[in-house]
């Protein structure tokens, strides 16, 4: 028999710049991941497991932490490909100001495919081009950086050969070097954040709210950028709300959609709701939202709005990051279901209890047919009745 599941207003709880049509890449972090909010998109792939913390303003998990040996690339679309005119903006909170440490890339220090680089230099800011006749080396400002705040990082340059750095508001330098009036604009190197390609001149610490224009801003547009407030409102990290679509309206972590078609909602409004019909129709959330509910004191709160249309005695999945049997135990995360005898189940796997994992059945029996509003919050600082109480489920 055929199982039917509307799936409506899903949030995950814990942006704000009006994009100029010049902004071409932006990485805010928000659902503690690498995903570009500008089509087309380039989802960052890390080089070693990413850890997450506390942004500017003070947001959980809403900004990545580099040790060092890591970073992440995000290919190289036509979209990078940038000619006239380019801007880097960038916050960082260094952990250590040796060395050179990149935060923004696309250079491999070969001269026929460098293209940009925003790097520390000591404590330093530095930004280069790269052009296909000559070997740059960069210019470096005066002001001096610390690791004891957030630090706003803007370099820009256009044809006139103009090379400029903004920190934290300032102008820091500003350079015309007639060599440089052209740029690599086809260089096929990868977009790295906090290395360069080739695996050289990683970044410690933080870095967030990444920004790529292909024209160069004024100073006037680098104060918009360095006075905006946060992006995150009321812990609101995430929201689908499926109005014939499945982009996220909060984080611009949008989906992959897999067979998915349209229903009304629970309200009647027409194709407001994703009508999930089989075992191949879903949403791909990729690896998202982990730095929320991580460590001791993590918190995330998942909510929607269900209807299931038929029972078949299967589990029915209504939210997961677990892997089939056989796969590693990292693999598995949490299963949020309803089960077999029509309720909800909850597993976690490594974190609920002191064993493997931990499960919470709840106590209501669903029906076909009717609207619930489901609840699923998790908050690792409770460490009562073995730890199970980290798990909070409501319907």
């Amino acid at each position: 028999m055929k199982k039917l599941l509307l799936l409506s207003n899903l949030f995950f709880t814990t942006m704000a710049f009006s994009q100029a049509d010049s902004l071409f890449a932006s990485y805010n972090f928000n659902a503690c991941n690498g995903a570009d909010v500008i089509e087309p998109k380039a989802r960052g792939t890390a080089n070693g497991f990413l850890t997450y913390a506390n942004d500017r303003f003070n947001n959980p998990g809403a900004a990545v932490t580099l040790n060092g040996a890591q970073g992440l690339f995000f290919g190289s679309p036509a979209k990078l490909q940038v000619s006239t005119g380019l801007t880097i903006s960038a916050w960082i909170k260094p952990s250590t100001l040796t060395g050179q440490r990149a935060i923004v890339a696309k250079w491999i220090g070969s001269q026929p495919q460098d293209q940009y680089l925003l790097l520390l230099n000591g404590n330093k800011a530095m930004f280069a081009v790269g052009n296909p006749g000559t070997s740059a080396n960069g210019y470096q400002g005066n002001i001096t950086l610390t690791t004891t705040a957030w630090h706003h990082i803007v370099a820009t340059w256009d044809t006139s050969g103009t090379h400029q750095i903004y920190v934290d508001g300032v102008l820091d330098i500003s350079v015309v070097d007639n060599a440089f009036k052209t740029i690599n604009s086809t260089a096929p190197l990868d977009l790295t954040i906090g290395f360069q390609s080739g695996g050289s001149r990683y970044f410690v610490g933080n870095i967030d709210d990444v920004k790529l224009f292909n024209q160069k801003l004024d100073a006037s547009e680098v104060q918009t950028l360095y006075n905006e407030t946060s992006e995150i409102q009321n812990n609101l990290i995430s929201h689908y709300n499926f109005d014939a679509n499945t982009k996220d309206q909060v984080s611009g972590n949008d989906p992959l959609a897999y067979g998915v078609a349209y229903a009304p909602d629970r309200n009647g409004n027409i194709d407001q709701a994703i009508n999930i019909s089989n075992d191949s129709t879903y949403l791909n959330l990729f690896d998202s939202y982990d730095g929320f509910g991580s460590g001791n004191s993590g918190k995330i709160t998942y909510s929607f709005w269900l209807n299931f249309k038929t029972f078949t005695g299967a589990n029915q999945i209504i939210l997961a990051k677990s892997a089939d049997g056989g796969c590693a135990g990292n693999d598995r995360q949490f299963l949020f279901r309803l089960n077999t005898q029509n309720k909800l189940d909850m597993t976690v796997y490594g974190t609920a209890t002191a064993g493997s994992y931990g499960t919470l059945i709840g106590s209501t029996t669903f029906t076909t047919g009717q609207w619930y509003h489901v609840v699923f919050a998790y908050d690792a600082a409770l460490t009562t009745n073995g730890g199970v109480d980290k798990i909070k489920m409501y319907s």
